[in-house]
């Protein structure tokens, strides 16, 4: 009897000394979310709040006076980590309360101090944390481009055209879609060096011929020379798709191989 009456009062000694280092402080976070208009520019505004949901204020690290400390709370840092990602696997951190991410599932983590000023030494400060979920969406898709052959036999007006020996007449048309207005290509020599970019601000082709191949999701480059040609391609939301390349060939002269003299008769 004597032993349990022992360890009874062993353990309200160590009860009374935890609760004696409870933080006083309440953190909480709430979070705002606000869909994609890209793939990448989701936003999640972190808001610290108490347990009855009212915003706190939290001083930097910098600003913060132990003398003065108000509801005790500083140097707060936000971080956040995607759920399924594959390769971003680890937190990342920051102290701007404002998180512009990626599409996806997130978890929300934000830690700051709290200082008990009846506390000393390093019992003054406890670090507290708070965590959420959200779920990052968007009406965005990723854009495609590919370069289109001369291989349909219904379709007119497209696909890429040989230069003259005498004149750039080639043409390269690429079929693009999705993504975001405006496109930008990039055209560059077999040295990959660009020489041109060109930008398009909505469907080149808005006619109605549907006998056209995907005739309001192709852009035409004219007036190529002869040789190998690579075009990277990006869209409104700075999203670079893989480059893709055409050779353009030349359509040499005729040869004459014989004179008529009748003809100068």
């Amino acid at each position: 009897m004597k032993k349990f009456y022992l360890f009874l009062c062993l353990f309200l000694m160590s009860f009374c000394a935890w609760a004696q280092h409870v933080a006083p402080c309440d953190f909480h976070i709430r979070t705002e979310v606000t869909a994609a208009t890209c793939y990448n520019n989701g936003k999640v505004l972190v808001i610290p709040v108490d347990g009855a949901g009212n915003e706190l204020t939290i001083l930097p690290d910098s600003l913060f006076d132990e003398s003065n400390p108000g509801h005790g709370l500083s140097g707060i840092k936000y971080c956040y980590k995607n759920l399924y990602s594959a390769t971003d696997t680890a937190e990342q951190c920051q102290y701007d309360p404002l998180l512009v991410l990626d599409t996806g599932t997130y978890v929300i983590h934000a830690e700051v101090l709290c200082f008990d000023p009846t506390q000393s030494g390093d019992d003054r400060y406890t670090l507290l944390s708070d965590t959420d979920t959200v779920v990052i969406t968007t009406s965005y898709v990723k854009p495609k481009v590919s370069v289109i052959e001369q291989d349909a036999e219904t379709a007119v007006g497209y696909g890429t055209v040989p230069t003259l020996w005498c004149e750039n007449t080639g043409r390269v048309q690429l079929r693009i879609y999705d993504g975001a207005f405006p496109y930008m290509i990039r055209i560059c020599g077999a040295d990959t060096v660009p020489y041109d970019t060109i930008y398009f601000d909505g469907n080149q082709y808005t006619g109605t011929n549907q006998n056209r191949y995907d005739y309001n999701e192709y852009y035409s480059i004219d007036s190529l020379a002869s040789g190998k040609y690579f075009f990277f391609v990006e869209d409104g939301c700075d999203y670079h798709l893989p480059r893709v390349w055409q050779q353009v060939r030349e359509v040499q002269p005729p040869k004459i191989t014989s004179v008529s003299w009748n003809a100068w008769s």
